[in-house]
């Protein structure tokens, strides 16, 4: 029972519920409601009767409600919570909480809003759910005029949504305010970068944003189109610059030409950040680099677009190089290593593909690999990582283990295309050379590596007949001899058909190696510890 009102009809709580119930008799020419709603969790009930019209706070700081006085005397109901002012307050509201409005403010009240405690006056619009829902987008921006001369105006947005779906479903009806009032900054940066970031707008003071955090801009008239200064210190030795241009048509992404003001001769810098925009509530600028570069080959590199002439050059460092193709460009890309030629052009763009690049250089007479390890790193999947790092091959894994046989291949020259192999067993640690790789990603690796030995090896014996034609042998067929006895021997390949069946690969399960005989149907099984087996 409420109190002013009749004894409403028996509800069941059986059964979870989100109703309305009407209120008798009709008051002021309306059909009051307040809302019923039962939740059930394991067999614990909470019953919760409340206003209709809700309010959430989804800004960082403290919000304190008003109504105007006037208003409140108005209404017997509402006498209790008038004040001696012009205005009185009504709740304070925290951050990420939510507040149901007392039920006659939510249907004769306007309610204005403002920061808690930090020198701003009310706004000077009421937050009213009638006047929202005249709005297109019913979605509003309200603004709070500063006490100080010198201080910019707040702004935040407020959004008239409807209620939460009813259980059972119920026509509700234009004038019952079943809404809810969420507030929101105008504008949020998210920090995207591995840097800290250092952003002014409007020619006022320079703030930090530190790497992975985000912070709300309520200066930001979402109004207005403004300016928002970018800068990135300590970029490669030195300072970088950009201008953004925020108003509310912007396009989903934009490019960022960041500047700096040193120029080292005979050096490659460029950097160019992307801005991903949702304009789904407030307006959340994130700043983001579709490509991190690592080198870890101890050796200078340059990479650059197939398609660009734009070239990005870095040494070896734990810092990462911000990469960017140009816009309508293939996602493919080429390396260099000193004055060596340009690799053939790979993919960047599939997500735990991983290869070897080769660069060419005839000055010095040296063959330069590396491997290119292609992994996600960011939920929003804005982001890769491409890892640089010398030629390594996984031997075995161990699932119930840590440690990883890992043989490395250093810098290779002509005559000698692999100076000394160390094997070596290492833990998958941050101070390993692996660099954290992942199990499912060495995994791979070594899949590709040793498939492409097998089938060179299938190559090389002395063919006969009129088919005879000699292949090169594997690269790294010296390092991999250690395979020879596990692997079945393939007969040689003539013009004529009924010759002994060759043994090929088909498939690899549960990190079993499965051969098959085309003829014969023999069975030959090779293990990850190489055990070799056959039925």
């Amino acid at each position: 029972m409420v109190e002013g009102f009749e004894q409403t009809k028996t509800y069941l709580h059986k059964r979870a519920r989100r109703t309305l119930v009407p209120l008798s008799p009709i008051k002021n020419g309306i059909q009051y409601c307040i809302l019923l709603e039962v939740d059930i969790w394991h067999a614990r009930k909470t019953i919760s009767f409340s206003s209709p019209l809700v309010l959430e706070n989804h800004l960082n700081m403290t919000i304190n409600l008003f109504c105007k006085t006037e208003d409140l005397k108005r209404l017997k109901a509402t006498l209790h919570l008038a004040g001696a002012s012009k205005f009185s307050k009504l709740m304070t509201v925290e951050p990420e909480e939510t507040y149901c409005l007392p039920l006659f403010v939510a249907y004769h009240c306007p309610v204005y809003a403002s920061p808690a405690d930090i020198g701003y006056d009310l706004t000077f619009n009421a937050l009213w759910w009638k006047e929202m829902l005249q709005g297109r987008d019913k979605v509003k921006s309200f603004t709070c005029l500063s006490t100080e001369e010198d201080k910019k105006s707040f702004h935040f947005k407020v959004m008239c949504q409807d209620g939460s779906p009813l259980t059972p479903a119920q026509k509700i009806p234009r004038a019952l305010p079943y809404y809810t009032l969420s507030l929101h900054p105008p504008v949020i940066l998210h920090n995207l970068l591995p840097y800290d970031v250092h952003f002014s707008l409007q020619d006022t003071t320079w703030t930090s944003l530190k790497h992975g955090h985000k912070t709300p801009i309520y200066t930001a008239d979402p109004n207005k189109s403004s300016k928002l200064n970018l800068k990135l210190p300590d970029y490669m030795g030195s300072d970088w610059t950009g201008t953004l241009e925020i108003s509310h048509d912007m396009h989903e992404f934009r490019a960022i030409a960041m500047e700096t003001e040193v120029n080292y001769e005979n050096m490659n810098r460029q950097l160019s950040l992307g801005i991903h925009i949702d304009n789904s509530t407030s307006l959340d600028l994130h700043i983001y680099s579709p490509y991190w570069v690592v080198n870890k080959t101890g050796l200078p590199l340059q990479i650059r677009g197939s398609l660009s002439e734009a070239i990005y050059e870095f040494c070896s460092s734990p810092n990462p190089l911000l990469f960017r193709f140009k816009k309508h460009k293939r996602k493919k890309a080429k390396l260099r290593v000193y004055e060596s030629r340009w690799s053939q052009s790979f993919s960047t763009d599939t997500v735990g593909s991983g290869g070897v690049v080769v660069c060419h250089d005839k000055e010095r007479g040296k063959k330069y690999m590396s491997v290119i390890l292609c992994a996600c790193i960011c939920s929003e999947k804005v982001k890769k990582l491409i890892l640089h790092c010398k030629l390594l091959m996984i031997i075995q894994i161990k699932k119930t283990k840590l440690y990883i046989p890992v043989l490395f291949a250093f810098v290779c020259s002509r005559t000698s295309r692999v100076q000394g192999p160390l094997l070596s067993r290492q833990r998958v640690t941050r101070d390993c050379n692996c660099a954290e790789l992942h199990s499912w990603l060495c995994q791979k690796i070594w899949h590709n590596l040793r498939s492409s030995f097998t089938r060179r090896r299938a190559q090389q014996y002395a063919p006969s007949g009129s088919d005879a034609k000699k292949k090169p042998s594997f690269y790294l067929a010296h390092q991999l001899s250690f395979l020879e006895p596990h692997l079945a021997h393939v007969p040689m390949k003539g013009s004529y058909r009924n010759s002994l069946p060759a043994v090929i690969l088909t498939r690899m399960t549960r990190g079993m190696w499965i051969w098959r005989a085309k003829v014969y149907q023999v069975h030959i099984t090779l293990y990850p510890d190489h055990l070799f087996t056959s039925s």
